[in-house]
């Protein structure tokens, strides 16, 4: 449960926390810039990936508080004969064997898919077995030219802002968009797929992650979610995920439904280093759920989220608000209009 709610939360502190555009930094001939804390130190120096010696360019910076430990951005070239014949499938094997070689003595902790740009990208979530420090890392394939971006931290302050900050503030310098970016086109804003159906007020982005846990194993999670850009929307995000584990859960032997339900509520929230407000079962198309709202950043955000099991599959919902705007008509809307397929 614990790495599941790792990425909910990551995917809620990403819909509100963006970088200062004053603060970036700007490397030219790396055509980047990124929001580093401090000014970076910068390394040139070879090093083997492949099984082939690439010239690597290094920035690392430290923290100017005790949040996290280090920032770093490194990148280096791969010869186009190589990268000009990658599809997508391939592009994530190669970033998948970079992650293999950094984290090598770690825990992984699944990792997620996304775009920049329509360049593809994966970010990697990972814990040191020995001193427990934890990462997150980016990796980006731009033309030729591959990006690794990460940020390390104390176990304690694995949900804290500037990891978010850092990571979402890296941006492409006189990179046009990527000309083979697979078109992606939505109808309408009733979202058909997972075996769940619901209606987002616009269309929202989806990231596809993997997470590993004691309790379910490796499983695979499509997250949905939509940040409003309008002043008139009374809410910060809304989210749709399902998460498919290996096993059907309910056969587990001692298997209590109502159980499960409240410990998933309470360690979601632990998660997020949020505090339950409220928890109770409720019912939705006939099948017993739970419906739970969570305090979040000292009582300056209310989230209200309702999850139901079925089979291997969970499938969770939520909305995120401010307390004066609690249990608006737009909140309950979008958890109302969920709905499983048969």
């Amino acid at each position: 449960m614990q790495s599941y709610t790792l990425i909910i939360a990551f995917i809620l502190f990403s819909s509100c926390t963006q970088a200062q555009e004053k603060t970036k930094y700007i490397n030219k001939e790396g055509k980047f810039k990124i929001g580093f804390p401090t000014t970076p130190t910068i390394t040139l120096k070879d090093t083997t990936e492949f099984g082939s010696i690439f010239p690597t360019t290094s920035f690392v910076a430290k923290s100017l508080n005790e949040n996290n430990l280090e920032y770093k951005v490194h990148y280096f070239d791969l010869p186009n004969v190589i990268t000009d014949t990658l599809v997508k499938d391939n592009i994530y094997i190669l970033f998948n064997e970079l992650q293999e070689k950094n984290a090598i003595k770690a825990n992984d902790l699944g990792y997620k898919n996304f775009k920049l740009l329509g360049y593809i990208g994966r970010e990697y979530s990972w814990k040191h077995k020995k001193d427990e420090i934890l990462f997150r890392t980016r990796l980006y394939l731009v033309k030729n030219r591959i990006y690794v971006i990460y940020v390390s931290t104390a176990q304690n302050n694995n949900f804290n802002n500037d990891i978010n900050k850092f990571l979402n503030s890296f941006e492409l310098l006189d990179t046009p968009k990527n000309p083979k970016a697979e078109v992606e086109t939505e109808t309408n804003n009733d979202l058909e797929a997972q075996n769940f159906t619901i209606h987002f007020p616009k269309t929202p982005e989806s990231k596809e992650a993997e997470t590993t846990s004691e309790e379910f194993g490796t499983a695979k999670m499509i997250i949905y979610a939509f940040q409003p850009k309008l002043v008139n929307d009374k809410n910060l995000a809304y989210m749709a995920s399902v998460m498919k584990c290996q096993k059907d859960i309910t056969k587990s032997k001692n298997f209590n439904l109502e159980n499960f339900y409240n410990q998933f509520a309470e360690k979601s929230a632990n998660g997020r280093q949020a505090t339950v407000i409220s928890k109770k079962m409720i019912k939705i198309k006939g099948r017993d759920a739970i419906e739970s709202r969570e305090s979040f950043r000292n009582g300056q955000i209310v989230i209200k989220q309702r999850m139901i099991l079925r089979g291997n599959n969970i499938y969770s919902v939520s909305v995120m608000t401010t307390p004066e705007n609690d249990e608006n008509k737009e909140m309950n809307n979008f958890l109302d209009s969920f709905s499983l397929k048969d």
